[in-house]
C-alpha cells in the first residue's frame, strides 16, 4: 500500500478517500511502536489502538498514535 495515494471509495461514494500522508501500515506502525506486528494487529481489532481498516488491511495515523501513546503514558503515571 503506497501512503498518502487515494483508495477506492465503498458503494456508499462515488469519489475516491484519500488517506492522510501520516498513515502507516501494521508492519511500519510496529515497528514505530516497537512492538509485535500481530500484537498490534490484534490490538487493532480489538480496538484498542487507534485505526481503521481499509480494503481489508488495518492503517494507523501517526498523529492518532502519537496522541494515543501520551494518553497511555499519562494513564500509566497516575497509577
Amino acid at each position: 500500500m503506497s501512503l498518502g495515494r487515494s483508495v477506492p471509495g465503498d458503494a456508499r461514494e462515488d469519489r475516491a478517500r484519500v488517506l492522510p500522508k501520516d498513515m502507516m501500515t501494521a508492519t511500519e506502525a510496529s515497528a514505530y511502536l516497537s512492538m509485535d506486528e500481530a500484537t498490534v494487529t490484534r490490538m487493532a481489532a480489538e480496538r484498542r489502538i487507534p485505526s481503521m481498516e481499509v480494503d481489508g488491511v488495518w492503517v494507523f495515523s501517526k498523529k492518532s498514535i502519537d496522541k494515543w501513546r501520551r494518553q497511555q503514558e499519562q494513564r500509566d503515571a497516575g497509577r
